[in-house]
């Protein structure tokens, strides 16, 4: 699966004219750096996934779920009023090198986007991380590379799709099937649970100098190999 990154012109959602412009973009800005539609989520009139030709506004008011003092935070929607869904999130944009904070979101948010997480975020969430075994057909052609695994990891913790994206075709599957035995703790985004995508790289690695194996010389064993998967 492909997940497209949410689209949209800053300038062109009307709120931010009104009330704190540089707020409101670099608090979408920060959206858009980290979360993107959900292609597994289907909207029920249209069978497909979220447009991403909504509108993006952002409160007036200050949200009770901001910090009490002066941090700049607002509260921002993302509006598809034809599919009658409406996400919001309370956001604290990136300050200075403090990456931006998502404080929560609503049910629609959660439904229909996901959070892309990185390899520092994701290491408190990870309970079990089986590792790939390398094929014996790709030890056999001295096959050795990384191969790239996008995960949808559901509001509860569990895989729901596991998508080789890059990497030789004799290595993926042994990728794809480790990756969808990952198991997590849910990710909640304040009270609300969310599901999240994050890329993990298997690399498949063969032991320094192996035996040539040929039809006239074949190797009395296969050559070794090790395979580490990490975010």
């Amino acid at each position: 699966m492909r997940t497209p990154t949410l689209l949209c012109l800053l300038l062109a959602a009307p709120a931010f004219a009104q009330t704190a412009p540089s707020l409101g973009r670099s608090s979408v800005s920060a959206l858009l750096a980290n979360y993107t539609i959900n292609t597994l989520i289907l909207l029920p009139g249209t069978h497909k996934p979220l447009p991403s030709t909504g509108k993006w506004s952002i409160k007036t008011s200050r949200p009770d779920s901001c910090p009490h003092d002066d941090t700049p935070c607002a509260r921002v929607a993302y509006t598809v009023p034809e599919a009658n869904v409406t996400c919001e999130w309370t956001v604290v944009p990136q300050l200075g090198a403090s990456p931006a904070a998502f404080l929560d979101q609503n049910e629609d948010a959660s439904r229909y986007l996901v959070r892309k997480l990185s390899a520092v975020e994701l290491g408190p969430l990870t309970l079990t991380n089986p590792q790939p075994v390398y094929p014996p057909i790709a030890l056999a052609a001295h096959v050795s590379d990384s191969v790239v695994v996008r995960l949808v990891v559901s509001d509860k913790g569990t895989v729901t799709s596991a998508t080789p994206i890059s990497g030789p075709e004799m290595l993926r599957h042994s990728a794809k099937d480790a990756a969808e035995h990952w198991t997590f703790h849910a990710l909640k985004v304040g009270a609300q649970p969310a599901p999240f995508t994050v890329d993990l790289n298997a690399s498949f690695i063969l032991e320094s100098n192996p035996p040539r194996c040929t039809r006239e010389n074949p190797c009395a064993t296969l050559p070794n190999g090790t395979v580490s998967m990490r975010p």
